[in-house]
């Protein structure tokens, strides 16, 4: 079998089955045992860095990998440098560069290693001239920013893309003939940096980043419209999220001084007092309120927030707001205390009480001297809430937001979801019953902390 062959009918057979380390290997036989001509050797170095940089992909250790593919293109730039480029058709040459942009893009590779994009641009330009012109490895340049933009399946893609549009940005700075091009990399900088938002990142300092990405745009395109507007949009945003986060910060001020007052009428009123149940009410919206601005915000409990506690202490002020008998609360087994934040806890169990006066409302059945009941197992560390209100559509997960039956009005829909995000937020757990009840709905909520995943 000669090289032709081999190529085709093995080296290309496997690589089209996507079978690339397979392929890998019968490239470096191809290479090293069947002494291939220049011409089939810039074509087979194609299909090698492609499988390289997949089985890069797929790998926990790059490094060897990367040695090969940064061996390759160096040989492929040389090759082509000997070569007559008249009869070759541009695109090998253009899906090459896009490829040294991946590998650029590689993490865990040696600094000595990985392949600089602005350096690979330069060195394809410069070998391919006058065949391929800068313009053509631009727009590939280009696309391949586009393209990490809109890679939502990795989490790390605005960080990639960030990384390509500003070597992109370097090389094509101050040239007149570019202009076009800076406009377009500008555009999608000021985008990801305003609207992506990363760990501690700051909306005045995104801000500031995208107005200066936007003021490139304007130098380059003086009436741009979409500059302009954006321009003036971020403005807006900026002092309306000023003012939410004065907003947030007197609220949570006057909540502080709020809930000390409440505390103190709370001690000094007569618990068998008519009114008693009223200043209870009182005293837990303003408790909800200060979880929910900390809910909205994805906020774990503070230190200071976590107690331990019996957690019938927390269900019985909820019982006892809405005037139901104390019997609504089952303890199975010998009392202990938990550990939970008070506060996100009874907000869900706020939520499945309203779920089940809402539900009794609507299916029109009267509300029975016990509205529910909550099971404290104390040994399993587990409280089931049980009502009789007509039980609940499985149909898809109830827990996301407006899977409500009651229609998406107002908050409707929204209870089940702050339920979730608030045991979440605790480490812990909400579900329903495997097994319903027939005219009625079974949570169970679990206060075992979840296993961390490990990370592979």
């Amino acid at each position: 079998m000669d090289s032709e062959d081999f190529y085709k009918d093995e080296c290309l057979r496997v690589y089209k089955e996507r079978n690339y380390p397979e392929a890998r290997k019968l490239l470096i036989r191809f290479f090293e045992d069947y002494k291939p001509n220049t011409m089939q050797r810039i074509y087979a170095r194609l299909a090698m860095a492609t499988s390289l940089i997949e089985c890069m992909q797929d790998c926990d250790s790059p490094e060897t990998y990367a040695t090969e593919f940064k061996s390759h293109l160096e040989k492929y730039l040389s090759e082509l440098k000997e070569a007559d480029l008249t009869g070759l058709a541009p695109k090998p040459f253009l899906d090459y560069f896009a490829l040294t942009i991946k590998f650029s893009l590689i993490r865990d590779i040696p600094e000595d290693i990985q392949a600089n994009v602005s350096g690979s641009f330069r060195c394809f330009v410069e070998t391919t001239y006058p065949k391929m012109q800068e313009n053509d490895y631009l727009d590939i340049w280009v696309g391949e920013v586009d393209n990490e933009r809109r890679n939502f399946a990795r989490p790390d893609h605005i960080e990639r893309t960030i990384i390509l549009a500003e070597a992109l940005l370097g090389e094509i700075e101050k040239k007149e003939n570019l202009r076009e091009y800076r406009v377009g990399v500008n555009k999608i900088l000021a985008d990801v940096t305003y609207f992506y938002h990363f760990a501690a990142s700051r909306e005045g300092d995104r801000a500031k980043k995208a107005i200066a990405y936007l003021n490139a745009v304007l130098e380059d395109s003086p009436n741009d419209l979409y500059a302009e507007t954006f321009k003036k949009d971020i403005n807006k945003f900026s002092e309306t999220s000023l003012q939410i986060h004065r907003f947030h910060h007197d609220s949570n001020t006057r909540l502080g001084s709020m809930h000390v007052l409440s505390e103190k009428i709370t001690g000094q009123c007569p618990k068998n007092a008519s009114y008693y149940a009223d200043i209870l009410g009182l005293n837990r919206q303003l408790n909800a309120l200060r979880a929910i601005t900390m809910l909205v915000k994805d906020k774990q409990p503070a230190v200071d927030d976590w107690q331990k506690l019996d957690p019938a202490q927390m269900l019985t002020p909820l019982v006892k707001e809405r005037k139901w008998p104390d019997h609504c609360i089952i303890p199975k087994g010998e009392s202990s205390e938990w550990t939970f934040w008070p506060e996100y806890t009874a907000l869900v169990f706020e939520n499945l009480m309203k779920n089940s006066v809402e539900a009794y409302g609507r299916n029109s059945i009267d509300i029975p001297e016990s509205p529910c009941e909550i099971r404290i197992f104390y040994q399993d560390k587990k409280i089931e809430y049980l009502d009789f209100a007509g039980g609940i559509d499985l149909a898809g997960d109830i827990f996301e937001p407006y899977r409500s039956s009651k229609g998406v009005i107002s908050d409707a829909g929204l209870g089940l979801t702050q339920a979730r995000k608030a045991m979440e937020l605790q480490n812990y757990k909400i579900n329903l019953a495997q097994r319903q009840p027939e005219n009625g709905v079974l949570f169970i909520i679990d206060f075992n902390k979840k296993k961390k995943k490990r990370k592979k």
